[in-house]
């Protein structure tokens, strides 16, 4: 697992804030957040009409 860790480690330092048990929770923070961002451009939208 070390071969596969570290890289990661190293290209991008900024991640490794995030705990192991993070990682699994991390797309579906960004599909949560995509929705988020489409509900609010339709309610945009819909105020405008």
């Amino acid at each position: 697992t070390d071969a596969v860790i570290h890289p990661i480690k190293y290209t991008t330092p900024a991640l490794t804030a995030f705990k192991p048990k993070t990682w699994s929770e991390i797309p579906r923070l960004v599909r949560e957040r995509r929705q988020a961002t489409r509900e609010a451009k339709k309610l945009r939208q819909s105020m405008q009409e």
